[in-house]
């Protein structure tokens, strides 16, 4: 049975709009030069438009995209993510993003993600909530976004992708636009209070990982800062020095492999006037991750890694590719993912599985 099968007579047709008719929706209309080069694009990337067409039978996000949300597809053509990838690769990234996200959660629960809902993942300490959606902005820096929300507002999103059923790709962290931020003085100091000293972004991929560890993904990927196709006001400098301060080890292909469980720093290492501090962070941490549990449960759902780490640890660990990709393939049936090997020789040689470079990233990383 296709998926939506229900919305094939009562839902707008899957559609694959022109430039010309995204900028009717949005209220900018292309130049005649933006115009002819989208023909362009599209006339080139017709076999791709036809698979992921015919792809939305048993995608029930990828047929919500089509029917409610098809500019979000415009990325396929014009750059998502890394700008080394052709309109074939891209069409992959956005395709393991659905999917991965449909086995996270429940294809429906996808859907309405795609939709624009929103699923509150908790709140921070001074009231702001942190939120799991599509990218607020652009989908041109990943799929999907954890967010920073206060008063209705996007404060602060991480993007992301499945670039393969066990391997995330993050993009850069994308501000609010200078209208929101004057609304705001003193975010990063405030959202920084609120996250009992833990800076905005740090605390956002620091979710993630969490989030990663119930979805049962073993990797983490920063994207390559000198190929990163951007998705809005840059949120810190150099992104190669956030991905290095996280942990992260720079890959031969310029990508970085960041840890996905960070033990935590022991209490007797902290100046005496900040261990209450800390404890409160730990505890906080401890409720959200618990939370997470019943927030994210779906058909990948497993338990937090960091349960099994001790407290005073501090040792950064990093999955690798493993034999249980294929098990996940066999799960998901005719939802199933493009093979890791499949997927990764699609994008040689910048996404090659370089030897046992994984193992090599378990260093010492303490938050």
């Amino acid at each position: 049975m296709t998926t939506m099968s229900v919305l094939d007579r009562f839902a707008p047709p899957r559609h694959w709009p022109s430039l010309a008719e995204i900028g009717q929706l949005t209220g900018q209309p292309p130049s005649l030069a933006e115009r002819l080069a989208d023909r362009l694009r599209r006339a080139r990337a017709a076999a791709v438009r036809q698979r992921l067409l015919a792809e939305a039978e048993h995608c029930a996000p990828l047929d919500a995209l089509l029917r409610f949300q098809p500019q979000g597809l415009q990325p396929v053509l014009t750059g998502l993510v890394d700008d080394r990838l052709d309109a074939g690769q891209r069409a992959d990234l956005l395709l393991n993003s659905l999917r991965g996200m449909a086995m996270a959660l429940g294809a429906h629960r996808a859907a309405a993600l795609v939709l624009g809902e929103s699923l509150v993942l908790g709140p921070l300490p001074g009231g702001t909530q942190i939120a799991l959606g599509r990218p607020s902005a652009s989908w041109a820096g990943g799929v999907w976004a954890l967010r920073l929300v206060g008063h209705g507002q996007v404060l602060l999103s991480l993007p992301f992708s499945f670039l393969t059923p066990d391997t995330l790709l993050l993009g850069a962290a994308v501000g609010a636009p200078a209208p929101v931020l004057a609304g705001h003085p003193g975010l990063v100091r405030r959202l920084t209070a609120e996250a009992l000293g833990l800076p905005p972004d740090h605390l956002l991929l620091q979710l993630l990982r969490l989030c990663a560890q119930r979805w049962r993904v073993s990797d983490l990927w920063g994207v390559d800062p000198g190929h990163q196709i951007p998705a809005g006001p840059p949120w810190h400098p150099p992104l190669s020095a956030f991905w290095q301060d996280a942990g992260g080890l720079r890959r031969p292909d310029g990508h970085w492999l960041l840890p996905l469980v960070v033990g935590r720093r022991p209490l007797e290492d902290v100046d005496p006037g900040q261990r209450a501090l800390l404890q409160a962070r730990h505890d906080w941490l401890d409720r959200l991750d618990a939370g997470l549990a019943q927030v994210l449960a779906g058909p990948r759902a497993g338990g937090s890694v960091h349960q099994h780490v001790g407290a005073g640890g501090g040792q950064a660990v990093v999955g690798q590719h493993g034999g249980h990709v294929r098990q996940v393939q066999a799960e998901v049936g005719d939802q199933g993912f493009l093979g890791v090997e499949q997927a990764l020789d699609r994008v040689q040689p910048q996404f090659a599985v370089v030897g046992d470079h994984a193992g090599q990233a378990q260093h010492r990383a303490q938050a």
